[in-house]
C-alpha cells in the first residue's frame, strides 16, 4: 500500500577530510546526529525529505522470523536492545522496520519491552505482551519468546497448508473464467456473424449466449463494482458496528461442511494458545481472557468468556467448557483428564497436535474432493458453449 515515508539526506566529512553522503530512514534527527558522531563523521547538513512509497504491510511470517531471532540472540546473552537494534539495521520490511526503531526509542526512554508493545499494539497482541511480560517477571524472557516462535511456526504451517490446499481449484477457476469471457468475446461474434448472413431462426440458448457476448463488458464491469462495492461496505459495517460481526460469525458456524473446517481451525488456535500461556505459567482465567481476543469468532470468544465467569464460581474447566455445547467431545475429556492428572498444557498440547493431524489430513484430500466438482463445472462451461454455438448448425443440416 502506498505510504508517505520521512528520511533524512544528510552530508558530511570525515578526520581524513573525505566527503560523504546518505540517505537514513533514522528515529530522528538528534539520534542520526550522535550515529554519525559516534562513526567519526563531521556533519555538514542533515535535510528532513517526504517522499510516498509502496509500503509492504507486514506478514505473519516476518513477525514469526523477528520472534524466532530475538528468542535465539537472547539465548546466545545478548542484550535486549543490542539485538532490537541489530534486527532494525537487517529487516527489509520498511513498516517492521520503524516499528522496531520506536521499540528501541521506548526501552531507551525506560519502558519495558511488554510496556512498549502494549503500547503499539500493531503487530503484536495482548497474548505475546502478556507473555513477554510474563517471561520479563520471571527472568526468562529468551525462553518465552522461544514458546512463542514455537507457536507462531505451527499456526503458520496449519495456514500455509490451508491456503495451498485452496489455491489450485481458486486458479483453476479464476483461469475457466478468464477462457470462457475470451471465448464469448471473440468466438462467438464469428458465430454470430454467420447466423445473421444464413439468416436462420435461433435456439433460446443460442440467443441467450450472443446476447451474453455482446454485453460481457459491461457485465463484468458492473459484477466487479458490485462486489468491490458491497465487499467494502461489509468491512465498514463489520468495524462501525460489532453487532454485525457477532451475526456473521454465527453464520459462519451454521454454513455446512465449512462450519466443521472453521470449527477446527479455530479449535486449533485456541488449545495451542492456551496450552502456550499455561505452560508459561500464566493462570488460567488470565489464560483464557487472552485467547478469547485471538480466537477469530464472537461465538468461541463468548464461549470462552462465559466459561471464566464459571471457573470464577467454582467449577472446574472441564465443568465449565461442558456448559458451552459447542466444543467437540473429545477434546472435553481431554480436558477432564489433563485436570485429573495435573497436565493439562501437556494435553491441550497433544489435543492441539491431534486437530492438527486431522487438518493436515483434510488438506491433503481437499483436492481430491475438489476435482470431480473443478471437472463438473469446467464441463458445463465447455457444453454450453458448445450447445448453444453447435445447435442451430445442426438444424440447419436437418433441414437440407
Amino acid at each position: 500500500m502506498l505510504s508517505i515515508i520521512k528520511f533524512y539526506t544528510w552530508k558530511g566529512s570525515t578526520y581524513m577530510h573525505k566527503t560523504c553522503k546518505g540517505k537514513e530512514f533514522s528515529r530522528n534527527k538528534e539520534q542520526l546526529c550522535l550515529e554519525l558522531q559516534r562513526q567519526g563523521i563531521f556533519i555538514e547538513y542533515i535535510h528532513t525529505r517526504w517522499a510516498v512509497r509502496f509500503v509492504k504491510s507486514v506478514k505473519t511470517q516476518e513477525i514469526f522470523l523477528f520472534t524466532r531471532q530475538i528468542s535465539r540472540l537472547l539465548q546466545a546473552g545478548i542484550p535486549l536492545l543490542q539485538i532490537l537494534e541489530l534486527l532494525e539495521a537487517s529487516i527489509p520490511n520498511i513498516r517492521l522496520k520503524e516499528y522496531t526503531r520506536e521499540l528501541i526509542t521506548d526501552l531507551e526512554n525506560g519502558f519495558s519491552l511488554s510496556e512498549a508493545l502494549q503500547r503499539r499494539k500493531a503487530y503484536f497482541n495482548k497474548f505475546y505482551s502478556s507473555l513477554i511480560q510474563l517471561g520479563e517477571r520471571t527472568a526468562n524472557l529468551g525462553l518465552m519468546f522461544d514458546r512463542i516462535a514455537v507457536y507462531q511456526e505451527k499456526s503458520l504451517k496449519l495456514k500455509t497448508k490451508i491456503i495451498n490446499a485452496l489455491i489450485y481449484p481458486i486458479v483453476v477457476l479464476i483461469v475457466a473464467g478468464l477462457v470462457f469471457i475470451a471465448l464469448l468475446m471473440e468466438v462467438v461474434p464469428q458465430f454470430e456473424q454467420f447466423f445473421s448472413d444464413v439468416g436462420a431462426q435461433l435456439p433460446f440458448i443460442t440467443q441467450l449466449i450472443i446476447s451474453l457476448s455482446k454485453h460481457i463488458g459491461l457485465i463484468s464491469i458492473t459484477i466487479g463494482l458490485f462486489f468491490l462495492t458491497a465487499g467494502s461496505f461489509c468491512v465498514f459495517l463489520r468495524k462501525k458496528y460489532p453487532i454485525i460481526n457477532n451475526k456473521v460469525d454465527s453464520y459462519y458456524l451454521k454454513i455446512p461442511f465449512f462450519n466443521r473446517i472453521i470449527s477446527e481451525i479455530i479449535i486449533v488456535r485456541i488449545t495451542r494458545a492456551l496450552a502456550t500461556g499455561l505452560s508459561a505459567g500464566l493462570p488460567l482465567i488470565e489464560a483464557l481472557q487472552l485467547i478469547s481476543e485471538i480466537a477469530g469468532n464472537f461465538v468461541y470468544k463468548s464461549a470462552i468468556l462465559t466459561s471464566c465467569e464459571h471457573i470464577r464460581e467454582g467449577e472446574c474447566f472441564y465443568q465449565a467448557f461442558s456448559k458451552q455445547k459447542i466444543f467437540p467431545i473429545d477434546l472435553l475429556q481431554l480436558i477432564k483428564i489433563g485436570e485429573i492428572a495435573n497436565c493439562l498444557s501437556e494435553i491441550l498440547n497433544n489435543a492441539a497436535d491431534l486437530y492438527e493431524e486431522k487438518m493436515n489430513d483434510f488438506t491433503e484430500n481437499l483436492l481430491v474432493l475438489l476435482e470431480p466438482v473443478l471437472i463438473v463445472i469446467l464441463g458445463l462451461m465447455v457444453a454450453c458453449l458448445l450447445i448453444a454455438m453447435y445447435l442451430p448448425i445442426f438444424k440447419l443440416g436437418s433441414v437440407i
